[in-house]
């Protein structure tokens, strides 16, 4: 045993030791704080014991998130004395893995189709008819230990002439929820900043603003006023969403508790659709029930759509939302960086769509927020108070709390204009030019002012 131990030492003296994942090692955790950890009593800092040399060795019986990691740092040549501590960790390669897609999106299979693909090893486990792509779309498992790309090459020989695509995810961005402290009803400095007044806000009650973001609680307190209607057409075999994202986000259009707290258009009404399941790091949306969505609003006529979730382009996903633009929908997206990667960035980059980033209070632009030629206006999206799914409020920061803004200053102009493209001209050139002259890759045309809408 004494020869093991000062093999052990060697290894780790003055060495940063990880432990990622699930760890199942004997660590002691010290959390940042915690009077009895690492940050606690004893001469180094350690708190374990009384010789300074840290958290002592014991039994590690909470598994980590996938964001978090065990960081030891140890010293003390025959002690072996370490002082340990969780650390959250950028989550790329792990939000990546899982936004990665394991299943793909057909459009219009044959029964002869979907046998001669049953026989390579693929399932069918969803079929929808869908009035944008124009035919039928099913939602298709690959064979077991295939990966994509091979499964992508094998469907489209099986079934030459049909068209394949990864049922790509769609997350939430992941806002930090911090207590909202007292309401600041209509006298909210977003609310300043917009030039939004009470009067502008009641021009909003003819609208139909549609929403397809996470679950929300209809019964909070903030929506007891609200002609809310919520729908889902998650597949039926995915976990439901969370309801706090989709909360937050129909709060900051309709939400309404008699001065209290209110939201930008309180008189609206709101079909907000739950396309959203519970994924391994958070709430997400395959391009399967995305598409359903679109279809759903888009059918019953609703003229602006909120869209605040980022990810991948894909090709179905394209062509539904070109048909509904070009169809005359008004679609705002909110101009975050999601997780997954660089190719994030869609729905709010596809040609037509409204890309809304956020703004603070000093009118800088928002952290996580998108750059490009596609930005068509910023919005404020720090320090946003919202509803949340626990009966209570929150304050948050996000380009997904943005874009409900420029989503209801849409559905007050098209209530007096009728035409997106007419809407779009008069809000960009009221807006607030806070960058380079004119419409620019930060802040698009500019923050967005309430005040130049038409009277209604």
């Amino acid at each position: 045993m004494g020869l093991l131990r000062i093999l052990l030492v060697a290894l780790v003296v003055s060495c940063s030791v990880h432990f990622v994942g699930v760890v199942a090692a004997t660590v002691a955790i010290a959390d940042d704080g915690d009077g009895d950890g690492g940050g606690g009593g004893g001469g180094g800092g350690g708190g374990g014991d009384a010789s300074g040399g840290g958290d002592e060795w014991r039994p590690f019986d909470q598994p980590l998130k996938s964001n978090q990691r065990i960081r030891c740092r140890c010293g003390g040549f025959l002690g072996l004395q370490c002082s340990c501590q969780t650390v959250r960790t950028s989550g790329s390669r792990s939000a990546a893995a899982s936004t990665s897609p394991t299943e793909l999106v057909a459009v219009g299979l044959s029964p002869d189709d979907l046998a001669a693909l049953t026989a390579r090893g693929f399932r069918s486990v969803g079929s929808r008819p869908s009035a944008l792509i124009g035919q039928s779309i099913n939602r298709i498992q690959l064979p077991p230990r295939v990966p994509l790309r091979r499964a992508l090459a094998l469907a489209r020989s099986t079934v030459p002439g049909r068209t394949f695509a990864p049922n790509d995810l769609y997350p939430t961005a992941r806002p930090v929820f911090r207590p909202a402290g007292t309401l600041c009803g209509q006298n909210c400095p977003a609310f300043q900043l917009t030039s939004w007044s009470a009067d502008i806000g009641r021009c909003a009650a003819r609208s139909t603003i549609g929403v397809i973001d996470t679950g929300v609680d209809p019964t909070h307190p903030a929506f007891a006023a609200s002609r809310l209607e919520t729908l889902t057409v998650r597949s039926e075999d995915r976990a439901p969403s969370g309801r706090d994202h989709g909360t937050g986000v129909v709060s900051v259009l309709v939400g309404d508790t008699s001065g209290e707290y209110s939201g930008a258009a309180p008189g609206a009404r709101v079909v907000a659709v739950d396309a959203f399941h519970a994924g391994k790091t958070g709430d997400i949306a395959d391009t399967f029930d995305l598409i359903a969505a679109l279809d759903l609003l888009v059918e019953r006529r609703i003229k602006v759509i909120n869209l605040s979730f980022s990810g991948p382009d894909n090709p179905l996903l394209r062509d539904a939302v070109a048909k509904a633009t070009t169809g005359g929908t008004v679609l705002v997206a909110a101009a975050g960086t999601a997780q997954g990667g660089t190719q994030s960035g869609y729905p709010a980059r596809y040609p037509g769509v409204l890309a809304v980033s956020g703004i603070d209070g000093r009118l800088r632009s928002a952290s996580g927020s998108q750059r490009g030629d596609h930005i068509a206006f910023s919005a404020p999206g720090v320090g946003i108070s919202v509803a949340n799914a626990s009966k209570g409020y929150s304050t948050v920061r996000g380009s997904s709390f943005a874009a409900p803004f420029v989503s209801a200053a849409y559905a007050m102009a098209l209530e007096t204009i009728r035409d997106g493209e007419q809407a779009t001209r008069l809000i960009a050139a009221a807006a607030k030019d806070l960058g380079a002259p004119g419409r620019d890759s930060v802040f698009g045309w500019g923050l967005i002012q309430f005040s130049a809408l038409p009277p209604c």
